[in-house]
């Protein structure tokens, strides 16, 4: 019975042994299962890119205003207006840019003038008397004519007729008496005519009040009344509520009777400029004074540097960015909607989610030709936005296996990826 027990017990204890072992080997198969089936699932989940030439810039949008030196000239009159000079010339300090007509005066000094030109070149050419004859005729026909239009006008109470009919018969009356002798029978020399004829440009020029340029630089029509304001001597006054609260107004209408003292127009000088506009934190991470960067207004691409920046006693920071390209019409409107591009630069183009720091070092994975990850340093960092950043490349440089190169596939947000395992 002894013997019989001793070796059941040892049959027992082969089978309990047999048993952990099979336990033992289940579990590591199992594990040997999830740990593939998890690489499986970790590599099926892995999102890749190719790496290729491309552009990065960051860029914002804000409201920008003009500031320049510029003064206002007025008009010296009463009257009506008109530029000397083409919109966006280039005068001089003391410079006649412009003149007021008094368009009231019911003496057409010109055609005076012409009149008497006409009589001196029939007495040179020995014909007046002919010429004469036959014009004083027509002359007398017509104001006949006109004196009986002007008596049927008031029959009918076509009034808003006879201030032009009477207009005329004034200008026909003046050129009678070039065309007949005096009561006296004198007949005007040539010499005689001369003399009215300087008399009348001198009342012609007194009637023509001129305006003088009092500043060097760009003849503009536009006025908008923030010249004394914005100016380049208070740039370091200008608030971030002053650029929200600018509104820009139309050129002058020449059209419309100006009265004494009325704006005309601005000299704008021309070879110093200024953009201004708010600075955010985020932007001063991306630039620094003196960094040469592009604004885009309507399209039109304008080379800037910030000279300044300060916070306001509205407290924002306002930036100063000086400009020197005479390419955009800086002297009309005052406030523009633009694009500040901070930075700019054509390299190998990486996704930010691709970014990663292993060790202290930046860099990247990419899958080499097994399928294995490999992790990459990044020494220098160009132009980088929310999305994208650049790597310097040239089409020079030479592969080398333990930098980023043109076409490596790239993956994407690889926290969980490990140097040297078969990704793919």
């Amino acid at each position: 019975m002894t013997n019989q027990r001793k070796r059941i017990k040892k049959k027992k204890k082969r089978i309990d042994f047999n048993i952990v072992i099979m336990i033992v080997v289940l579990f590591c198969i199992s594990v040997f299962v999830m740990y593939n089936l998890y690489n499986m699932i970790n590599i099926s989940s892995i999102k890749t890119i190719i790496v290729d030439i491309g552009e990065v810039s960051r860029t914002v949008k804000r409201d920008m205003i003009v500031v320049k030196n510029e003064k206002v000239f007025y008009a010296p009159s009463d009257g009506y207006f008109e530029l000397i000079y083409p919109e966006g010339e280039k005068v001089k300090k003391g410079q006649a840019i412009a003149k007021t007509k008094n368009q009231s005066d019911s003496v057409n000094y010109n055609y005076l003038i012409e009149l008497i030109d006409s009589r001196i070149a029939s007495l040179k050419n020995n014909s007046e008397e002919k010429n004469t004859e036959e014009e004083l005729n027509k002359t007398n026909n017509r104001l006949d004519y006109l004196y009986k239009e002007i008596q049927n006008r008031l029959n009918t109470g076509e009034i808003e007729y006879i201030d032009i009919l009477k207009k005329e018969v004034i200008a026909l009356n003046n050129k009678k008496q070039y065309l007949v002798p005096a009561q006296d029978g004198h007949v005007k020399s040539i010499e005689e005519l001369k003399a009215e004829r300087t008399e009348l440009k001198k009342q012609l020029e007194s009637k023509n009040s001129l305006v003088y340029s009092n500043y060097i630089g760009i003849v503009t029509s536009y006025y908008d009344g923030y010249e004394d304001k914005f100016n380049i001597r208070d740039i370091k006054n200008i608030n971030v509520s002053d650029i929200k609260s600018v509104k820009d107004s139309e050129p002058v209408d020449y059209s419309i009777l100006k009265s004494k003292g009325a704006p005309l127009g601005r000299i704008v000088e021309n070879f110093k400029w200024y953009l201004v506009c708010e600075i955010t934190k985020e932007d001063i991470d991306y630039i620094y004074t003196e960094k040469l960067v592009n604004i885009y207004i309507e399209d039109i691409k304008i080379e800037a540097r910030l000279e300044d920046f300060q916070k306001g006693s509205d407290g924002k920071f306002a930036g100063y960015f000086r400009v020197e390209d005479e390419n955009f019409k800086f002297y009309e409107k005052r406030k523009y909607n633009a694009d500040i591009e901070y930075e700019y630069q054509k390299g190998l183009k990486i996704p930010n989610s691709a970014l990663i720091n292993k060790d202290g070092k930046n860099g990247i994975y990419v899958i080499d030709r097994t399928g294995t990850s490999v992790f990459k340093a990044i020494d220098e960092v160009g132009a980088k936005n929310e999305e994208f950043f650049t790597i310097p490349y040239e089409a020079t440089y030479k592969k080398d296996l333990t930098k980023v190169n043109l076409y490596d596939e790239v993956i994407i947000n690889p926290d969980n990826v490990v140097e040297g395992r078969k990704v793919k």
